[in-house]
C-alpha cells in the first residue's frame, strides 16, 4: 500500500482586523460582494445535484467546443441500454444515441464508466460533462439537477423465475408478500417502499437491495428471490436469454434524459437542438429498433416538458466521494485489446492505482468490491479489501486484490467499484483482465452426482405404495434402481419417479446407483411397511445426524464426497459453500460429490429447516494447488483504463 499526498488546500482564512469597525467594514463587505456557494448532492438514483450561482456565465458549450469533446458518464451494467459487447467494447442505446449526439455537435464522445451511484457525485465534481445511464427523471432529481428534453419514455418490467408458479402481476400489491429484488437507490427501490415498506403490506426484509442488475438477476435464477423489478426493457432483455420470465408490466412509467449540472444551460440547449433533429429524422426510432426490439410505429412519443411540484433539495452533505482511475500496477489488459495468459488456477494479485478525486478522506469503511463480470467466474475468487490507512482529498492510493484464475479456458474481465462506509457505490469502475488458455492435460471426469433421491411417504400401510424420486446429474452412464439390494429398474433415467408397493411389513431399503467413466456414486431411502396404521405423533424438529466430507484437503480441480443424513420433521435441505447455495431441497439423506474451482478454505454448510426451526452443521477443506505457481508480471505503472 503506498499513498501519495497531492491534497490541496481548499480553503483559506480571513485575517481578522483587532478592531471591531474594522472587523463590521470586512463582514459588510463579504455579504455584499460574495456570493456564497454551497455544495449539494444527489446520488443520481435518487439524489445530487448543484446550486445555481447568480451572475456566473455559463461557458458549459464554449468549454466543450474548446476540448472538441464531451465527456459523458455511464455505468454499463444495464443492457440494452448500455453494456460491454463479447469484444469488451461499449454499446447499447444509450451509447449510440450520445455518440449520435456529439455527430450532430461536431464534438467527440469521450464516455468514463462511473458507478451509477456515484454519477450525481461525478458531475458535482467536474470529472464528466453529462451522465447518461438510463436516468429517470423525477421531481427530486429536478430539484438539483438539470435534465435534457426526454429521449425515451419506458416503464416497469417484473421478472420471475422461469419455473416460478408466479404466472402475472397486475398490482404492485401482489408483490407484498414475494421476496422482491431491486437496484439500490433506483426509482423502483423508491416506488416500492413507499407503495408497499412504508404502507406496511411488505416487510423490510422482502426487499432486496443490489449494486447491480446481473447480481438480482442470477438469486433470481438460483430460486433466492420471487420477483425482480427494473425497467422494462432491460427486462425484456433478460427475459430474452433465458432462465426468467416477464410477468408483469406498466405500473410505473419512466421518462429517461441525459442529465447534467443545474447551471449548464447552453449545453443542455445544444443536447436538446440534436435531439430534436434527431427525433425528427428518425434517427432515434432507427435506434430503438437496433437495440430495444421496438418498431418505430411502438415507440412514444416523448412527452413535453412536465412542470413539476417544488421538491426541496435534500441537505448537502459535509463533503463529495470521488475516485478515479490512474494506472494499472500489474496485469495491465491495455483496455482489454492485450490481455496477459494466466494458468488455470494460479494466485495472483491484481493492483491498481486510484486517487481520491471527491472531498471526502478515505478510511478502512472505504471498501472495493467486486461487482459484475463477462463471466460467472469474473470475480476470480475476489474479496472486498478495505483502504488501509487514510487518503486525503487529492491523494493517490495504490490497492491489490488477491485473485485466482479460473479453472475454465476464456478471456475474462471483471468489475471492481469502490463503496463508502455507507454501503453506496461511487467513483470510476475498474477493472481486471486476463486469459486462460485451455488446459494441457484433458480434463479429468468426475463421477456423477445424485442431487436428489427422496421415497415419499416414508412409512405406509401394508399395500400402500411409496414413489421413488431421483435426479442424477454428471457423466453417467448407467443408473440402476433397487430394492434391498434387488435390481427393480436396471437402465433407468437420469431423472425420473418410480412408484413401488412392497408386499409384506418392515423396513426395505431403496437405492439409486449411478456409474460413468469418472467413477459412480449412490444413495438409500429407508422406507417403514406397517400392517396398522401409525400411531399419530408430534414429529421432533430437525436434526442433523450425519454429515462428513471426505476427503477434508485436496488440490484444486479434485473432488470431494459429501454424506449427509437429516432426521425429525424437516421441510428443507439445503447444501452450501462459502456462504452460496450449491443445491437445494435435496434428499434427508445422500452422498453428492463437490469439485472446487478455487483455491482456500472452504466453508461446506448442511442446513435442515422445519417446524419453525432450522439447524446446521459446517465442515471445513482446504483446497491447494499443484505445481508450481508462476512468478506475478508486474507492469509500470500505465493508464490503460479510461
Amino acid at each position: 500500500m503506498k499513498i501519495v499526498d497531492k491534497t490541496r488546500d481548499l480553503t483559506s482564512n480571513m485575517t481578522r482586523n483587532q478592531t471591531i469597525a474594522l472587523v463590521f467594514i470586512i463582514i459588510l463587505a463579504c455579504m455584499i460582494l460574495t456570493l456564497s456557494a454551497v455544495t449539494v448532492w444527489l446520488l443520481f438514483k435518487e439524489s445530487g445535484g448543484t446550486d445555481t450561482k447568480q451572475g456566473i456565465v455559463d461557458t458549459s458549450w464554449r468549454k466543450v467546443q474548446q476540448n472538441g469533446k464531451l465527456v459523458a458518464g455511464t455505468s454499463a451494467d444495464y443492457p440494452p441500454m448500455e453494456y460491454r459487447t463479447a469484444n469488451f467494447q461499449l454499446d447499447g442505446f444509450d451509447i449510440a444515441l450520445m455518440r449520435a449526439i456529439g455527430s450532430r455537435l461536431g464534438v467527440q464522445i469521450e464516455f468514463k464508466e462511473i458507478a451509477f451511484d456515484g454519477l450525481g457525485n461525478a458531475l458535482q465534481l467536474g470529472e464528466i460533462d453529462a451522465a447518461i445511464s438510463a436516468i429517470s427523471v423525477t421531481p427530486v432529481r429536478e430539484a438539483t439537477f438539470g435534465f435534457s428534453n426526454v429521449y425515451l419514455v419506458s416503464e416497469d418490467g417484473f421478472l420471475a423465475n422461469q419455473a416460478s408458479p408466479i404466472t402475472s402481476i397486475t398490482s404492485v400489491d401482489q408483490a407484498a408478500d414475494k421476496r422482491v429484488g431491486v437496484q439500490q437507490n433506483s426509482v423502483y427501490e423508491q416506488w416500492l417502499r413507499t407503495s408497499l415498506v412504508n404502507t406496511g403490506k411488505m416487510s423490510p426484509q422482502n426487499l432486496f437491495l443490489y449494486p447491480n442488475m446481473d447480481a438480482a438477476i442470477a438469486d433470481l435464477q438460483a430460486n433466492r428471490l420471487d420477483l425482480v423489478v427494473l425497467d422494462y426493457l432491460p427486462a425484456k432483455s433478460f427475459a430474452s436469454q433465458g432462465g426468467v420470465k416477464l410477468v408483469g408490466q406498466g405500473m410505473a412509467t419512466q421518462r429517461f434524459a441525459i442529465g447534467l449540472r443545474k447551471v449548464d444551460n447552453k449545453l443542455r440547449e445544444q443536447i436538446n437542438l440534436a435531439l430534436t433533429e434527431l427525433q425528427n429524422d428518425g434517427t432515434i426510432a432507427m435506434l430503438a429498433q437496433q437495440f430495444l426490439n421496438i418498431q418505430p410505429q411502438e415507440l412514444p412519443t416523448p412527452p413535453p416538458p412536465i412542470v413539476q411540484p417544488t421538491v426541496a433539495p435534500p441537505p448537502p452533505p459535509p463533503c463529495l466521494d470521488g475516485m478515479s482511475f490512474v494506472a494499472d500496477l500489474t496485469y495491465p489488459d491495455y483496455n482489454m485489446t492485450s490481455v496477459q495468459l494466466l494458468p488455470p488456477g494460479t494466485p495472483f494479485q491484481k493492483g491498481w492505482r486510484i486517487r481520491n478525486s471527491g472531498t471526502c478522506p478515505w478510511n478502512n469503511g472505504y471498501v472495493l468490491r467486486y461487482t459484475n463480470g463477462n463471466s460467472p467466474y469474473s470475480s476470480m475468487g475476489g474479496v472486498p479489501t478495505p483502504v488501509s490507512g487514510t487518503v486525503p482529498p487529492g491523494g493517490e492510493y495504490d490497492i491489490y486484490v488477491n485473485l485466482v484464475s479460473p479453472l475454465i479456458p476464456g478471456v475474462y474481465q471483471g468489475f471492481w467499484e469502490m463503496f463508502n462506509p455507507q454501503g453506496t457505490a461511487f467513483g470510476s469502475r475498474i477493472w481486471v483482465g486476463i486469459q486462460v488458455p485451455p488446459a494441457v492435460t484433458p480434463t479429468p471426469v468426475n463421477a456423477p452426482e445424485i442431487y436428489r433421491f427422496q421415497a415419499n411417504p416414508p412409512a405406509l400401510q401394508l399395500g400402500q405404495c411409496t414413489t421413488l424420486y431421483w435426479d442424477v446429474r454428471g457423466s453417467a452412464s448407467t443408473v440402476t434402481l433397487l430394492r434391498d439390494g434387488a435390481p427393480l429398474w436396471p437402465g433407468a433415467p437420469l431423472s425420473g419417479s418410480h412408484q413401488d408397493c412392497p408386499q409384506a411389513p418392515g423396513a426395505f431399503t431403496y437405492e439409486i446407483q449411478a456409474a460413468g467413466p469418472g467413477g459412480s456414486n449412490r444413495a438409500t431411502a429407508v422406507v417403514q411397511v406397517m400392517t396398522a396404521p401409525p400411531p399419530t405423533m408430534v414429529s421432533p424438529g430437525p436434526t442433523i445426524t450425519q454429515f462428513i466430507i471426505d476427503p477434508t484437503q485436496i488440490t484444486v480441480g479434485s473432488c470431494v464426497k459429501i454424506t449427509w443424513a437429516v432426521g425429525g420433521k424437516v421441510d428443507r435441505v439445503t447444501l452450501l459453500r462459502n456462504g452460496g447455495v450449491l443445491v437445494e431441497n435435496i434428499a434427508n439423506s445422500g452422498t453428492v460429490s463437490n469439485c472446487p474451482d478455487m483455491v482456500g478454505l472452504l466453508t461446506y454448510r448442511l442446513e435442515a429447516a422445519g417446524s419453525g426451526q432450522t439447524v446446521y452443521q459446517d465442515q471445513q477443506v482446504i483446497v491447494t494447488l499443484s505445481g508450481a505457481v508462476p512468478p506475478m508480471p508486474k507492469a509500470n505503472p500505465e493508464p490503460t483504463q479510461p
